[in-house]
């Protein structure tokens, strides 16, 4: 019996489609979690500071790929300034396959320092993280189910820890 692995039950196009939710999601969500629950901190958030962004998902589905547990869709994602004034969903760039996203990961610092300089802006964060699809699907803690929360706490607790030091 040969055993399925989450990101098989979606198709490309629904794959994307959770994506780019997740990200939209985890940026309202946070931005009015802080503003509620921290309204005399959210401002010196860095994460705070740079928004509205869009965050940029560079996202190789592995197609090509045996189905094992090699080929689960890997995704490095970043925030650049957002064009408008608004939350705006996320972009994703699909890569053929790994070695070109990783390739790409040269120009991101780049890629986010040019994206606020060209609006007058100071980024204060820096940096991608890299990671796979089930990110999107899968709580990494035992009492949740819920990875989007787990996103949005730990975003919470990161900006917090900016400011009051390592809990």
């Amino acid at each position: 019996m040969q055993h399925g692995r989450v990101w098989e039950l979606y198709s490309d196009d629904q794959k994307l489609n959770r994506i780019l939710k997740f990200f939209h999601f985890h940026q309202l969500s946070y931005i009015e979690m802080v503003q509620a629950n921290f309204p005399l901190l959210y401002s010196k958030f860095s994460r705070y500071k740079d928004s509205p962004y869009q965050t940029v998902v560079l996202l190789c589905l592995k197609a090509d790929k045996p189905k094992d547990m090699y080929s689960e869709p890997s995704m490095i994602y970043y925030t650049i300034a957002s064009d408008s004034d608004s939350i705006v969903p996320p972009q994703i760039r699909i890569f053929d396959n790994d070695q070109e996203r990783i390739d790409y990961r040269k120009q991101i610092d780049n890629e986010i320092r040019q994206s606020y300089l060209s609006q007058g802006r100071e980024a204060h964060r820096l940096g991608y993280t890299q990671t796979g699809f089930t990110f999107t699907t899968s709580s990494n803690r035992y009492s949740y189910d819920s990875p989007l929360t787990d996103y949005v706490y730990k975003s919470i607790e990161s900006s917090l820890e900016e400011i009051l030091g390592r809990f």
